[in-house]
């Protein structure tokens, strides 16, 4: 029996377990009382003017019901800040804990897009917390000021939000309140997410819950539905507020609205959310669906994590997608004919016997001779509506086919959506016309005029050579200007692009940190000493904590007659600069502090060369900075290897001060000895970080300026990095740099997958089509071999002069040995006798019958006994399943022709292309270069040779697996011969170029 209890405050039923005996809307509605009215005790808040502790208290920049933040100005430092200032007296442990709880977590994300905190203490008894400026306002307040924003720039934004909470969640920290007023806008567009003070971590912890049960914190309109409920909470309940905070710089609004706070909190628990391109309908509807997916209301269909949400939005922001070049489109159409030529060997097989049976009832009542030919029209008719159904739907629906799908290509519009049904059929049937329409129209010519001309071995090479040249006409209308737009792509609108991806900065391998040996209990203002750091005498630095916020500092002392740190260099607040937190000069003497980042510095971590993969950001990072301080007039006095810093999460910071804690590369314990920085330019130092972390080099700036890179690295990269220092106004390379972390790094395994794709699919695909036709002619003819002997004797009496007495011999003989086959309507009509056999020839051969019905033996022996002498020439007309050629195993028949096919498509002209362009044609298509293993591209000869070396070791693991297979060891034939050939080929660096000293790298 259920607990009929009511709610107390609207008299509704409500759940036996609901907290506090309050039915769910009340619960919410009390929860959002409590959110705003957290004012009990209050302190009074400063005014704009009023000088606050250290503080003198600019504009007021927004409220809540937490407190206020202000524009604050501190006066020692005369540091720009964000100051927070709670509304209420630290009157319990459980306000200080939370509020510590705040600065802790927010001090422990250190990223581009988050808000950084400076410290936390305690004004005329209210909590305050000094963060980062920014002084473009919030997303909410631009909005506001000039409407929605365009559709690329807030996918921008909100992919810049995401690093920002994703870098969050990796410190172990959910936000619980993502809404455009706590994201921030700098000065140079950058948005950071702030304001962690309802965040929570999400690692196991022994601290008191601090929200009571049945209070709910947050903003109802941008928070999920669990957390509306009280739920435990993931990483899912902030993607729910990513969704509408997307939703809201798309729209200006959000996707739920009421006049009353009940009525809002029940319709966010209940109703589904609205698409924002009800509100907007320039809204791409692909982006459309992966905004209510994130409002989804089960946790459970909602993104499972940023990186997700990440790759969804991709397609659709402000940076224009890449144009596929044609290497990769040939590789995925070549993927996709195979994978409609297997579907039409394989699963049709009964719809072909359909239609052959179907040809031949057909053919019986409309009392017409059977007709291969026109069976065979309908199976290519057949093909053709198979083969643009497979595009247009697939293209279509998905903006995708199953080759282009494995080449990381996909078909948009002009607005990025896949193209729809009606343009993709247009696109299809063009593509398809141009490669089968000049079948088509020989066939139809040759059908029209009587004639057979099509069926002769020098027509199917003339048609061979038309469909080529008409397939190739497709693409003379591709430009860089156009996309690389096809002819069919022009008339259809579409275009085909590279799937977007984002490439991840790698982190910094054993970048674990120890502290000093020895420990101190000395204290420098907020910071207790943990120990000295090793640097050079001359400036010695000190390990620091901040025990407020639980991060460690770096403490660089001086004397106490040492000028101050520069105001600019107080107020940087850029990612690839360290940011000074704190100092003083006194008669004991002076110190600065600074943050103290994971990882190491640079010239400890090239003790091991390090990868373009992760180098190229170290550069980028080093760029910008550069870029940004030569703008702002706050380059470093020195700039050197030993002013580099890399944290562990992969990021290059430029140090006005040694890195402490050097060591040689060699690992010697020695200081490292700066070389002399005398032309040391910015670009000069660019590329003296690059050999240094490449190569494991260190070499002076004379030397980095005449000397080429000489490990094998990208192509364009190598010249950009080679170039550097060669002109006395070089700037500094911030775009192309931009470019290189945008691209691969390396020929990735799917690419290398895809080269041996492309040598294999072309041979196997034409081998098992054909094979298709071998196995089925080679089992009707060894059920039926009688056909095959019909054949010789039908193609012997045809070669045979009209006036020759054999003629009559052959009919004789044919009447008498071949009478039972032709009285047997089925198997004369099956469509095995109707492929070997065609109507002319069957008409003939009934006609024998017809003639010599009667013939008496005496003429049988005689005609038998004058064609003995021509029985090897009729078996050789003849098909005879007892040949070689129908001996040959399934497995010997593929290998065979593959192999004899992948000579003739492949070999020949990778040796070709190798002789007349040096390179290969292959891999130039696919954006592959080969390279020597100092970098430089590989000569002509070089890569003839390791041709040569791949091809012979191809054919001799093929020639294994043959000579397994004839022992009766064809498992064992497979496994050896597959896995040596991919290793070859997918290998990151195979035996043949292990042979030839080469290495394969993206241009």
């Amino acid at each position: 029996m259920s607990d009929a209890r009511t709610c107390p405050k609207c008299g509704s039923p409500v759940p036996a377990d609901a907290p506090a005996g309050i039915c769910p809307k009340c619960l919410m509605a009390k929860g959002f009382e409590t959110t705003v009215g957290l004012d009990t005790g209050a302190a009074q808040l400063p005014e704009p003017g009023e000088i606050f502790g250290p503080y003198r208290i600019g504009p007021l920049l927004g409220t809540g019901g937490m407190g206020a933040v202000y524009e604050a100005t501190h006066l020692e430092s005369g540091r720009h800040v964000a100051l927070k200032v709670l509304n209420h007296k630290l009157e319990s442990p459980e306000h200080r804990l939370r509020f510590l709880r705040e600065g802790r977590m927010a001090a422990s994300i250190n990223h581009p897009h988050s808000v950084y905190v400076f410290g936390t203490e305690e004004i005329c008894g209210a909590p305050v917390i000094a963060m980062e400026l920014a002084r473009s306002g919030t997303l909410q307040e631009r909005v506001k000021r000039e409407g929605p924003l365009p559709v690329r720039e807030a996918v921008d934004v909100i992919l810049q939000i995401i690093d920002g909470l994703e870098m969050a969640e990796a410190a172990g920290v959910l936000h619980r309140d993502v809404k455009p007023s706590n994201c921030f806008l700098d000065a140079d567009g950058t948005v950071k997410i702030g304001d962690f003070g309802l965040s929570i971590s999400t690692a196991p912890r022994a601290e008191t819950n601090l929200t009571q049960t049945g209070v709910f914190l947050g903003t109802p309109a941008f928070s999920s539905p669990e957390q509306l409920r009280g739920d435990e909470l993931d990483v899912r309940s902030d993607i729910y507020s990513v969704g509408v905070t997307l939703f809201y710089l798309l729209t200006a609004r959000t996707p739920f609205e009421a006049k009353q706070m009940v009525q809002l909190l029940a319709t966010v628990l209940e109703q589904p959310a609205p698409s924002p391109a009800e509100f907007r309908a320039e809204i791409p509807a692909g982006l459309a669906r992966v905004v209510q997916r994130c409002l989804a209301k089960r946790s459970t269909q909602r993104f499972k994590s940023y990186d997700d949400l990440r790759q969804a939005l991709l397609p659709y922001t402000s940076e224009g997608p890449t144009p596929a070049t044609l290497g990769f489109r040939v590789l995925a159409t070549g993927i996709d004919s195979v994978i409609l030529g297997c579907v039409a060997a394989l699963l049709p097989l009964a719809w072909v016997k359909d239609i052959f049976t179907w040809r031949s009832h057909f053919d019986a009542l409309t009392m017409q001779e059977p007709d291969l030919d026109s069976t065979l029209m309908l199976l290519g008719l057949l093909g053709v509506a198979m083969s643009i159904g497979y595009f247009t739907l697939l293209e279509g629906i998905l903006g995708t086919t199953a080759g282009k799908a494995m080449c990381r290509l996909r078909v948009v519009r002009a607005d990025r959506e896949p193209p729809a049904i009606a343009r993709a059929l247009i696109r299809s049937c063009i593509f398809v016309a141009a490669n089968s329409g000049p079948w088509w129209i020989w066939y139809g010519i040759d059908k029209l005029a009587g004639t057979d001309s099509y069926s002769s071995s020098s027509s199917e090479l003339w048609l061979l050579l038309i469909g080529v040249a008409t397939s190739a006409g497709l693409f003379v209308t591709i430009r860089r200007r156009n996309g690389y737009a096809g002819v069919h792509e022009l008339a259809s609108g579409t275009r085909v692009v590279r799937s977007p991806g984002q490439e991840r900065r790698p982190a910094l391998e054993s970048a674990n940190e120890t502290l000093p040996a020895t420990p101190s209990d000395r204290q420098l203002g907020l910071y207790h000493v943990l120990g000295e750091l090793e640097s050079v005498p001359a400036e010695p630095m000190l390990l620091g904590y901040d025990a407020q916020l639980l991060r460690k500092v770096w403490i660089r002392t001086c004397p106490a007659d040492a000028p101050p740190a520069p105001q600019p260099i107080r107020e940087l607040a850029r990612i690839g600069r360290l940011r000074w937190l704190n100092g003083q000069r006194s008669a004991e003497g002076g110190w600065d502090a600074y943050e103290a980042p994971s990882g190491q510095p640079l010239l400890q971590v090239i003790g091991q060369p390090q990868t373009w993969d992760a180098v190229r950001f170290w550069l980028l990072d080093l760029a910008e900075e550069l870029a940004a301080s030569l703008a702002e007039g706050t380059l470093p006095a020195v700039l050197d290897l030993d002013r580099v810093w890399i944290t562990a999460d992969g990021r290059a910071k430029l140090l006005d001060f040694r890195a402490p804690r050097l060591f040689a590369p060699q690992g010697s314990g020695t200081l490292y000895d700066p070389r002399e920085s005398v032309n040391n330019s910015p670009d000069i130092f660019l590329k003296r970080v690059a050999i240094a972390a490449l190569e494991g080099t260190i070499v002076s700036a004379e030397e980095a300026r005449s000397r080429d890179m000489a490990i094998p690295m990208p192509v364009s990269a190598r010249a950009l990095l080679n170039g550097l220092g060669q002109s006395v106004d070089a700037s500094i390379p911030v775009d192309q740099l931009k470019t290189f972390a945008h691209q691969p790094a390396s020929v990735s395994e799917a690419k290398r997958t895809g080269v041996l794709a492309a040598c294999w699919l072309l041979p196997l695909g034409l081998t098992l089509v054909l094979g298709s036709y071998y196995f089925s002619e080679r089992d009707f003819l060894r059920g039926h071999p009688e056909i095959g002997e019909l054949v010789g004797y039908l193609d012997f009496y045809q070669s045979l002069d009209a006036a020759d007495p054999r003629r009559e011999a052959v009919e004789i003989v044919v009447a008498d040995r071949f009478r039972d086959i032709i009285v047997d309507h089925e198997l004369w009509n099956s469509p095995g006798t109707d492929w070997f056999i065609e109507a002319d020839g069957r008409r003939q051969i009934e006609m024998f019958v017809d003639s010599h019905t009667n013939a008496s033996a005496e003429q049988i022996a005689a005609a038998t006994a004058s064609l003995a002498p021509h029985h090897a020439e009729i078996r050789a007309w003849g098909w005879m399943p007892d040949e070689p050629f129908f001996r040959a195993s399934s497995g010997e028949f593929i290998v065979g022709g593959t192999c004899g096919l992948l000579l003739i498509f492949v070999v020949v002209p990778s040796f070709l292309s190798a002789i007349i362009l040096g390179d290969s044609l292959l891999l130039r298509s696919l954006d592959i270069a080969i390279v020597c293993s100092d970098g430089s591209r590989a000569s002509r000869l070089r890569v003839l040779w390791r041709i040569t070396t791949l091809w012979i070791m191809v054919f001799l693991a093929l020639g294994l697996m043959l000579i397994l297979a004839s022992l009766g060891k064809v498992s064992v034939a497979w496994l050896l011969a597959v896995g040596w050939i991919v290793q070859m080929f997918i290998a990151e660096r195979g035996a043949q170029d292990w042979a030839a000293g080469t290495h394969l790298i993206p241009r």
